[in-house]
């Protein structure tokens, strides 16, 4: 990202950040009608009622310096998986399904039974938070508006059923949700839109962690309507998650992605040809769920992390030194 774009990021933040010199009294503006506002500038609830699967990569700058790619999938508005890989950071994959939930880590599975995550991981099903809020049942209740530096906002309380609280603030010019305040104190600050496909999406999204320094979220790629393998919601089994060795070794296709491409893989080298190239990689292992591959001519690096395998295929995540992250499913075939 060159220079002005972190000025302006850190420019908007500020201005949002900023609190107004006054609260302002609430209107005749129903804090129902303020939700539904947002939810049409989304591509309304009739559009987003048919999405029954949406998939994308964002790519997430930290304060440390290093870039995270986020991998997120959702299916049926009761089905989320998201996964982090990073060059420098412990990748972590978690997959929500239907009321079931799990964290994936260090060759490793544990089980969320914690209410509270159970409770965010299913707002995180629906693509906007809120029509999540209102397929869910939450109720609404409007507060004092609230004018910061540069934004006049209507203040909306969205409560679960469990009692807890999301603060959410919507600009009166545009209609647009630009705040989340969480119930744990943290914020999310939507920047910039994109519009694909009917529906308008955060493409841009400042978010803060206590006492941390704010991080940059940036859309990358989105897939509406995507014929999801339901694989990538399996929850496996709690205790330790070792990916099996055939994967390391043998003739491998992509399924989804990169058709026609056979993939020669030995225990230090991968070559990836279809009819037009080929390209020659050595292999490194790091475990027995993720690898690196370091292009033999080019110097290109691609970090792959396989969260999910079924029978002779497995189901990864990849960042490259481009800082390009995506998923895809590759097959044995010999």
């Amino acid at each position: 990202m060159n220079c002005a774009n972190k000025f302006q990021l850190v420019f908007l933040f500020v201005l949002i950040m900023s609190e107004a010199s006054a609260q302002v009294k609430i209107d005749s503006v129903t804090a129902e009608s303020i939700v539904n506002r947002s939810i049409d500038n989304c591509g309304g609830e009739r559009l987003l009622d048919s999405l029954t699967s949406i998939d994308f990569i964002s790519k997430i700058a930290t304060p440390e310096g290093d870039t995270l790619s986020f991998a997120v999938k959702r299916s049926g508005f009761d089905k989320y998986y998201i996964s982090t890989l990073g060059v420098n950071y412990e990748s972590a994959t978690t997959i929500y399904n239907h009321g079931r939930a799990v964290i994936i880590k260090n060759e490793s599975v544990q089980k969320i039974i914690d209410p509270v995550k159970l409770e965010e991981l299913l707002l995180q099903c629906f693509i906007s938070i809120d029509y999540g809020y209102k397929k869910l049942g939450y109720k609404f209740k409007r507060l004092a508006d609230h004018k910061f530096n540069h934004y006049d906002c209507y203040v909306v309380q969205a409560t679960a059923s469990s009692g807890r609280e999301w603060l959410n603030f919507y600009d009166k010019e545009t209609g647009n949700l630009i705040m989340i305040v969480y119930p744990s104190g943290n914020k999310a600050i939507f920047i910039d839109f994109y519009k694909t496909s009917g529906i308008t999406i955060p493409s841009i999204i400042l978010s803060t962690d206590g006492d941390k320094k704010p991080m940059q979220d940036f859309l990358q790629k989105v897939n509406c309507q995507s014929k999801l393998d339901t694989n990538w919601f399996v929850i496996p089994n709690e205790g330790a998650y070792k990916i099996p060795s055939i994967f390391k070794t043998g003739i491998f296709k992509y399924v989804d992605s990169d058709q026609g491409v056979k993939i020669v893989r030995t225990i230090d080298t991968d070559i990836e040809e279809d009819d037009h190239s080929k390209l020659e990689f050595k292999i490194k292992w790091d475990n027995s769920s993720e690898y690196s591959l370091y292009g033999v001519k080019d110097g290109s690096y691609y970090k792959t992390r396989i969260t999910a395998w079924k029978g002779n295929r497995y189901y990864c995540q990849s960042l490259s030194s481009k800082n390009i992250g995506g998923t895809c499913i590759i097959e044995k075939v010999n």
